[in-house]
């Protein structure tokens, strides 16, 4: 019998093979690329699909047993938010149960520009489309950090002046809220008038039940504590602006500043946390070539994100709270929870980190 026929045979059945499994693999090529897609954007754990409002980033964070596999990006996508502030614009982020459901934004009015919020839409341009004011089931803070002045209108008839580093309480059932650039000018150089720079205005807001009365915090209206020595590169002044038996009355906001004295870059020591109240800083006063390297994650287990000046970092009550700057800083901090007290928390030795 001859060879060659049987050899001949044999290469075209496995030419026909090779050819079938081309094909097949072509064909699932588009079906791969989608599940890539698909796997890549499950990776990024801090998005969340769902959304409380249109216009409105909802943000979950993970888990305290999953953030410590997270990659870099994943860390950041979670606990940071990196847009805060963007001109004639207002930005939210609706945060789940984990960080007591803050919404987290910024607002920055220009000179002409009103702003008004809506949890309709981010952008606050209209009344939006969930028929509901942000603060039917809501109270507000409205903290300035500059550098110009503002002025925030709440439901046509009152209104209240916000200077650098004071902040407004807005009641629960508050049904309009207009965010202004104050009208000061400083005078050209040429002796006309020139528009002063906007105000960057840091939103927080917490579920409430009760209404309080609307009234401004100042840093001389603040209880001020000094803490922390130059010796430990921690030196700085934590002032209370909402805070039981400080300023306004809240349901769940307390809000402060604190401010770090030149040569200090440490904004807590020694580290803590509290379970029953969740927190959020917002980092400013932080020059542009400068950055904090945000501390979070258990006392055994930490991790940390570089933030930015004007960038928010989140922490859940399981984690630590601290950060370290490559300069001295300042920033807002805003917590909620079941529980105003200050005494109320966890001390983390520095000896115990790892």
């Amino acid at each position: 019998m001859p060879r060659a026929s049987t050899r001949g045979t044999g290469g075209a059945s496995a030419s026909r093979r090779l050819a079938a499994l081309l094909l097949v693999a072509v064909a699932a090529a588009p079906f791969a690329a989608a599940a890539a897609a698909e796997q890549q954007q499950q990776q990024r754990v801090g998005l969340s699909t769902q959304t409380a409002a249109p216009g409105v980033i909802t943000r979950e964070l993970p888990s305290i047993d999953s953030y410590a596999s997270l990659s870099t990006q994943q860390l950041r996508d979670s606990f940071l938010i990196e847009k805060v502030f963007a001109p004639n614009e207002i930005l939210l982020t609706y945060t789940t149960s984990t960080l007591d459901r803050l919404i987290l934004g910024g607002a920055v009015p220009t000179r002409g520009r009103p702003l008004t919020l809506s949890l309709g839409n981010g952008t606050g341009a209209g009344a939006g489309g969930v028929g509901q004011a942000v603060l039917d089931r809501r109270e507000l803070a409205v903290f300035n950090i500059g550098p110009g002045a503002a002025t925030v209108t709440l439901d046509g008839d009152q209104e209240f002046e916000l200077g650098a580093k004071d902040v407004l309480y807005v009641p629960f059932g508050t049904q309009e809220v207009v965010m202004a650039a104050a009208a000061a000018a400083a005078a050209g150089d040429e002796g006309g008038a020139a528009a002063a720079p906007p105000p960057r205005l840091f939103l927080a807001s917490a579920p409430c039940r009760t209404a309080f009365p609307a009234a401004v915090a100042t840093p001389a209206t603040a209880k001020t504590v000094k803490l922390g020595a130059a010796e430990t590169a921690n030196a700085r002044a934590w002032r209370q602006m909402i805070a039981p038996g400080v300023g306004p009355s809240s349901c769940q906001l307390m809000v402060g500043v604190t401010e770090l004295a030149p040569g200090s870059v440490l904004n807590t020591m020694p580290m803590h946390r509290h379970l029953r109240r969740s927190e959020a800083y917002l980092y400013f006063d932080l020059a542009p070539e400068q950055r904090v390297f945000h501390m979070l994650g258990t006392p055994q287990e930490t991790r940390h994100v570089v933030v930015a000046d004007g960038q928010a970092a989140l922490w859940p009550s399981w984690s630590v709270h601290a950060g370290a700057g490559t300069s001295s800083y300042s920033f807002v901090w805003v917590m909620a929870g079941e529980n105003q007290s200050f005494a109320d928390m966890e001390v983390v030795p520095t000896a115990s980190l790892m």
